[in-house]
């Protein structure tokens, strides 16, 4: 059987609590215990937006009417049985959603039904705020009730209200709350509040009920707490102390842990990943692995480690107040810029202009060859045969073309016909060569970065296959996503378990592979692509594609039903709003700067971007050039040694 109906307010038009003895007296309509419990219900529950009864007594409609009926705006239901409680809706159980901390409960039960009753609330929503009515036993079996459901549960948001007997008789309503983080690190001494009402003492018990819960997590009295943290690049790194053992980490998440840790003064127990995988993601079998598979099988208290915030079909874990955003680019292997069309001198021209180049210069030396002889055929006929031209063979005259092209010295026709065919020649290769240098300019000023990849779009175009670290594959699962990444994903074939690859062993493939890809944290990119470079020039052998292919937020993550995580996002806003986590990101961003300093001293930076060819890189050009030149020149030597011989025996006056 229930009921719905509104529960009086708690609060008055100014926020201020009811807790004066005038506002409990005026519940005449109850017994005197009655009326100290609805003010315990009024002020427990005031953060509550709708309260729910579990009262089995026969008359728990008509008493919940009398005592808790009028004046109010929030709305409770009544049940007789904790079975029958329609607990509402299935509460959203994935990594982005939380329990709803709206709705107390107030349950009347015997001690030994108590427990029980807890874990079916707790099943549902742990982080219920619970006010139990036990009917029967003693202050110790309430407090063991307790104990037993922090113990078990982790439920915090607990209290016990109870009524006993004085030794002089009279009855007694007792409030019970409890802290299980007191004492020391070494002796921990957990802590019960025992109020004891009546219509005088009210005001001060409900103050003292007040501070109680609020400092419960303000000082956990180095209560011990189990973290994750491993070390990544740029953002933690592990500190030892003297016996080799992890005193704390250093950088962003690190001193996020530290922070959190010393502003609710808890002990940090550092727990490693039992499989050694960093941020972990969720294997074809259903279960996870790394900072994940600690969150769902309630192995650590909080992940130190932010990742983005996404659905990771966790259950028990979800994320807390957003710190920062991240933001995903691609890394690819450098690609050739313009030096290669140096080399490369064909790639200048299409297809058929390079065939038609070729044929041209290679036709050049036998049409020389033919004017040649038609030229001596002509002239023989004219002239006497003691001054016909001398028969030049064709092979000759094709020598003497080449020779024209490496400015060697050679005998040659004095035809007019062959002279306009060398003139031709020269003044073709005059045109061949002006164009060519003229492409050359246009390359070397106008495409100096030919082949750069700068968008997603043309990593599609070129067909790149791509790989990511497992963490973040959840995040890019669904089929039917539009966002450039998945569309990447689908264009080149691969599937979701083709694409994991963790960040330890992706340096390997994409050193070897021109068409590989792999999406990274822009954090930690410019400190990947400083380490590994060229040093000859300075060049770095890795590059980042400068689209942004996806952005959103990160945020660490703690158990579902974990009673920290109001205090932890109180925390993390502090940390946001007062801009401590760019200071440390900045701080982290150093060790990037130191990397890139010690290059500057080995002067291994890359090289301005000329816009034309600087003389040290035709130095071997250069070197065979002068080689040729001293062949040339030895040659000529040569040719002046027999040349002076034959002059003066040519030259000699015979003797009379």
């Amino acid at each position: 059987m229930w009921l719905l109906f509104f529960l009086f307010s708690s609060v008055d038009a100014q926020g201020e609590y009811f807790t004066s003895y005038e506002f409990i007296a005026s519940l005449s309509g109850c017994d005197i215990f009655m009326q100290m419990v609805v003010g315990i219900n009024v002020n427990y529950f005031a953060d509550q937006f709708a309260l729910t009864i579990i009262d089995p007594s026969e008359d728990s409609a008509a008493n919940a009417f009398k005592c808790v009926g009028g004046n109010s705006f929030r709305p409770i239901s009544v049940f007789d049985d904790i079975l029958q409680i329609d607990l509402g809706e299935e509460t959203d159980s994935s990594s982005v959603s939380s329990y709803p901390l709206t709705n107390g409960m107030f349950v009347k039960s015997g001690h030994d039904d108590a427990l029980g009753i807890l874990k079916i609330v707790a099943s549902h929503n742990p982080r219920s705020k619970v006010l139990i009515h036990v009917l029967d036993g003693e202050i110790d079996d309430s407090k063991e009730v307790l104990k037993n459901a922090f113990d078990e549960l982790k439920m915090l948001n607990l209290a016990v209200v109870m009524m006993t007997q004085s030794d002089d008789g009279k009855m007694i309503v007792n409030l019970i709350l409890y802290n299980p983080f007191c004492g020391s690190k070494d002796n921990r001494q957990p802590e019960y509040l025992v109020l004891n009402f009546d219509l005088t003492n009210a005001e001060e018990n409900f103050d003292k009920m007040r501070k109680f819960v609020d400092e419960r997590l303000t000082n956990l009295h180095e209560y011990p707490l189990r973290v994750n943290l491993f070390d990544f690049p740029m953002v933690s790194k592990a500190v030892y102390d003297d016996n080799d053992q992890i005193s704390h980490y250093s950088y962003v998440d690190g001193e996020t842990i530290q922070i959190i840790g010393e502003k609710m003064n808890f002990t940090i127990v550092y727990v490693d990943s039992n499989d050694g995988i960093n941020y972990g993601f969720q294997l074809e079998d259903g279960n996870f692995t790394g900072t994940l598979g600690l969150l769902e099988y309630d192995e650590i208290d909080l992940a130190g480690n932010p990742r983005l915030i996404a659905n990771y079909n966790t259950k028990k874990s979800l994320f807390l107040q957003p710190i920062m955003m991240m933001r995903l680019s691609f890394i690819i292997k450098k690609r050739k810029t313009f030096k290669m069309l140096i080399i490369f001198i064909y790639s200048q021209y299409d297809e058929i202009s390079t065939i038609i180049g070729v044929s041209i210069t290679l036709s050049i030396p036998l049409f020389y060859a033919l004017i040649a002889k038609i030229e001596r055929k002509i002239v023989n006929e004219k002239i006497p045969k003691k001054f016909h031209i001398k028969k030049s063979s064709m092979i000759k005259s094709m020598l003497y073309i080449f020779a024209l092209h490496t400015n060697i010295s050679m005998s040659h026709s004095h035809g007019k016909a062959t002279r306009i065919t060398v003139g031709i020649m020269l003044f073709y290769a005059l045109v061949v060569s002006s164009l060519f240098q003229s492409s050359i300019t246009k390359n070397l000023n106008t495409n100096q970065v030919i082949g750069k990849i700068t968008s997603i779009d043309e990593l599609i175009e070129n067909d790149f296959v791509i790989g990511m670290p497992p963490d973040i594959t959840a995040i890019f699962s669904d089929k039917n996503s539009l966002n450039k990444v998945s569309t990447l994903i689908r264009k080149s074939g691969q599937s979701i378990e083709d694409i994991k690859l963790p960040h330890e062993h992706f340096h390997e493939l994409l050193s070897k592979d021109d068409k590989f890809a792999y999406l990274w944290s822009d954090l930690y990119v410019d400190n990947y692509l400083n380490q590994f470079y060229d040093p000859s020039t300075g060049e770095n052998l890795f590059e980042n594609v400068p689209e942004i292919a996806y952005e959103f937020y990160i945020s660490l993550m703690a158990p579902k039903g974990s009673p920290f995580i109001e205090k932890f996002n109180e925390i993390l806003m502090r940390f946001v709003e007062t801009g401590i986590i760019d200071h440390h990101t900045s701080k982290a961003k150093m060790d990037d700067d130191s990397i890139w300093i010690k290059r500057i001293l080995k002067g291994e930076t890359p090289k301005p971007a000329d816009k034309a060819i600087k003389l040290n890189e035709l130095e071997l050009l250069f070197k065979i050039y002068l080689g040729l030149i001293a062949i040339s020149f030895m040659i000529f030597l040569l040719e002046i040694l027999i040349w002076r011989p034959s002059t003066k025996k040519h030259n000699r006056v015979p003797r009379m």
